[in-house]
């Protein structure tokens, strides 16, 4: 209860009592009530307005003042019901009909809640307060013009009212002229200075003008003067989300639910902070409690779909991405994230549908752009995605994954040099890193070259992953005796291969809740030496932490396949054959660092089982195959296929990713192969996960260009199928013939199409030679270094101990 409210009570208390109407007993319960109230003693004034209401049910005050109190512990709805009884008693009375629009402005009825504060007016034109709460209700609907109306009526009929003063001024915060309404603010705290809403805006003043430690500062005062005051741990808990300070946030906004158990922000907010941590089983609890308590919870729905999004169960999160656009039909950023989901799902006209409603209501709308990009990628439409992806930059100059899937999508686009793809890891280098140089700091590392090192290994895909074919078996037999091993994990699930990740290294850091800088800071409290970054430019990267350049040695490795273009980086390890010498100037770290042998090491998967018999033999006829997604399949590509399906009479081509689940891309590539005269019965498209049958099906693999293939293609070699690739530019196009070169099968990599054409038609000519490659390509890998793990290990460990030994000879 504010002070015009208290001071109206005390008013009609003593009006009550000296009516002379022969009420005395319910007079002196209503003034004993309102004595109760006033001093926050809530239980005891429910008990006499209870008293009243037993001696007479449609007593107007009681029922008005039973309300209040149900509205100030947030059951919005009983409130309602009891304001109802007490009009019912008196239509007109202005008292409450304003704060019957007080309580509908809580339960978001907005609409219904100005009319009834315009109603108060009418019945009292002199009422300050209804024009105080008018104003409110008219900067809730955003007409800021009428709400600035209000709150100048209200001060004209009343100049010394706090509660007027500071909701101005919060206006004119809210305008984004906080130095002003920090004006208003202290003239109503100099009138009131322990006014609970007026510190609260004051905060929130400061807050808007920057001035985060002294919002903080205001925001704890505030807890400590008011420890039940819901709001102030509310807008303290989302200042710690966005300084990523996710356990402190969470505890606040906890609190602000516990306090007001009715209010649906309150879970929603806690449900933004628990989601932004990383745990999104609660996130997803809180949201279902946002949106029951408000079913019209539009935010709610959508950031539900958000965590499900997250969790990998797109199907769901399209359901509640569903519900959000039927409550907010006009919401952008709602169909941009509809179409994601879509996306995911493979359903890409259901997302192309979404993302051009996106961008239809708000042009500059940089995350649709962006994923309209990933959508023209998917059909391989490279100048459109292009296109997308430069508008989205434009939108938001540091849009860091717009950026990564500029380059990604570059380095799948046939018609782009080495250099042109290299001028934007230039530019992301500019942009991102180049401003985070004064950062850096001198290294108080012992520089002895023979020490145990500490090494860190950054990544995002500690968990089931094509990395872990790669990773894993470096993380088992990494030479502890010399290393000591810290594995920095910005994980969004985990699983059997996370615990496995686990129980091989020294030192485990959960690194969700640390910003780019804090993980920075860490890294060097705890004196890594050298510092690995496995995720390039995909999702979940920590490039900017690099920046920073937190260890005296970095160095990229696996992932993607490519540089990461950031000079802060010292090293890109690659070797002679997938880096050869006249890429040099198309990579951005210090220098490429060239291993002997394969720059990597494969362990199978569980349960790919034995090779299978040749199936040509069986079926007649020879089974070309590709496991790549769509992207990959240019016209180049194609047309080199159609070409080896025409020359193998009788053969077929099975292609097999999650693209081909899309009926719709089905027939596109269909459509584009009959364009270069193969017809649709020679296609076997579809998508098999794990798809160790469908290699058990297929006789010879073709690699796709520019881009080759690597988990896959060595997956193929495992299971006994020939891979046909093609050497182009650095380095995702380099590296298949890298790994068959390293593996004695240089045969299978070609120079030219026409090369790639004449391999793929002789492997397929001689069934018997094609049985013979099959029954012993398996041991054939697995004699090679591609898996000796022990050996790629310590070749591994030599690299680290001879960088390391440079940089102390560097710094003696």
């Amino acid at each position: 209860m504010n002070r015009s409210e208290r001071r109206r009570q005390e008013k009609l208390a003593q009006k009550q009592q000296n009516t002379g109407t022969g009420q005395g007993p319910i007079n002196d319960l209503l003034a004993q009530g309102v004595a109760h109230h006033q001093k926050g003693e809530l239980p005891q004034a429910e008990a006499k307005y209870q008293a009243i209401l037993k001696i007479n049910p449609q007593h107007g005050d009681a029922n008005h003042l039973m309300g209040l109190l149900a509205k100030q512990v947030g059951k919005f709805d009983i409130a309602k019901q009891l304001i109802e009884k007490a009009l019912l008693a008196n239509p007109n009375h202005p008292q409450y009909l304003n704060n019957m629009g007080a309580v509908l402005k809580d339960l978001g009825d907005l609409e219904s809640a100005k009319t009834h504060h315009e109603l108060a007016i009418k019945a009292n034109p002199q009422f300050a307060q209804a024009y105080n709460s008018l104003g409110i209700v008219e900067k809730a609907l955003e007409r800021f013009d009428e709400a600035r109306s209000a709150f100048e009526k209200a001060l004209e009929l009343q100049p010394q009212f706090p509660e007027a003063l500071s909701n101005f001024g919060n206006l004119y915060v809210e305008l984004g002229e906080p130095e002003r309404g920090l004006n208003y603010i202290d003239l109503a705290l100099k009138l009131a200075p322990k006014f609970l809403d007026g510190q609260f805006n004051r905060a929130h003043a400061l807050q808007q003008q920057g001035r985060i430690d002294e919002a903080q500062t205001q925001y704890k005062a505030l807890i400590e003067m008011s420890p039940k005051f819901a709001p102030a741990y509310r807008n303290l808990g989302l200042l710690h989300k966005d300084n990523g300070q996710l356990g402190i946030a969470v505890e606040l906004l906890q609190k602000a639910a516990e306090l007001e158990p009715q209010n649906p922000d309150h879970y929603y907010n806690l449900g933004l902070a628990l989601a932004e941590a990383g745990d999104y089983t609660d996130a997803l609890a809180c949201f279902e409690g946002a949106y029951t308590l408000n079913p019209e919870h539009a935010h709610a729905f959508n950031d539900h779909g958000n965590a499900l999004f997250a969790m990998g169960r797109s199907k769901e999160a399209s359901t509640s991405y569903a519900k959000a656009l039927e409550l907010a039909p006009n919401s952008a950023g709602m169909h941009n994230n509809a179409g994601n989901a879509f996306l995911r799902r493979g359903m890409l006209e259901a997302a192309r549908s979404e993302f051009e409603r996106a961008l239809e209501l708000r042009p500059d709308h940089a995350s649709a752009h962006n994923n309209m990009g990933v959508l023209h990628q998917e059909y391989g439409e490279f100048a459109e995605a292009q296109f997308h992806y430069e508008q989205a930059i434009a939108a938001k100059p540091r849009y860091a994954e717009a950026f990564s899937n500029m380059l990604f999508t570059m380095n799948y686009d046939p018609g782009k040099s080495g250099e042109e793809i290299f001028e934007w890891y230039k530019k992301y280098n500019e942009v991102f890193a180049e401003p985070l140089q004064h950062m850096q700091q001198p290294h108080a590392n012992s520089k002895d070259p023979k020490r145990r090192l500490r090494v860190g290994y950054v990544c995002s895909t500690f968990y089931k992953h094509s990395t872990h074919h790669f990773l894993l078996p470096l993380f088992e037999h990494a030479m502890r005796d010399e290393f000591e091993i810290y594995a920095y994990a910005d994980l969004n699930k985990s699983d059997e291969f996370t615990a496995q990740y686990k129980s091989h290294c020294d030192h485990w850091i959960t690194t969700n809740e640390l910003s780019d800088h804090a993980l920075a800071e860490r890294i060097r409290d705890d004196q890594i030496d050298i510092l690995i970054d496995i995720s390039g430019h995909a999702k979940g990267n920590r490039l900017p932490t690099f920046a920073e350049k937190p260890a005296p040695v970095s160095l990229h490795w696996l992932d993607f396949g490519y540089t990461t273009g950031m000079d802060a980086i010292d090293y890109y390890l690659g070797d002679p054959l997938v880096t050869p010498e006249h890429d040099d100037h198309l990579f951005g770290e210090g220098a490429v660092w060239r291993m002997e042998g394969p720059s990597f090491v494969y362990r199978p998967g569980p349960g790919m089982g034995d090779v299978s018999p040749l199936p040509a033999k069986e079926n007649g006829f020879v089974t070309f195959c590709s496991l790549s997604r769509t992207v990959r399949l240019n016209d180049k590509t194609l047309r080199v296929w159609a070409e080896i399906l025409k020359q193998v009479e009788g053969s077929k081509l099975r292609l097999d990713s999650r693209n081909f689940e899309d009926a719709q891309m089905c027939n596109l590539i269909a459509e584009k192969f009959a364009k270069f005269g193969i017809e649709r019965d020679r296609l076997i498209m579809g998508f098999h996960s794990p798809p160790w049958d469908v290699l058990r099906e297929v006789d010879i693999a073709l690699d796709c260009f520019p881009h080759n293939s690597g988990t896959t293609l060595v997956e193929h070699l495992y299971m006994g199928n020939p891979f046909v690739t093609l050497y182009a530019r650095a380095s995702v196009g380099t590296l298949g013939g890298a790994i068959l070169t390293n593996l004695g099968l240089e045969d299978w990599v070609a120079k030219t199409e026409q090369n790639y054409i004449e391999i793929a038609t002789q492997l397929a000519q001689d069934l018997d030679q094609l049985e013979h490659i099959r029954t012993g390509l398996r041991k054939k890998l697995q004699n090679s270094p591609a898996m000796d793990e022990e050996g790629f290990a310590r070749r591994m460990g030599q690299a680290y101990r001879q960088m390391w030994t440079r940089y102390c000879e560097a710094h003696a």
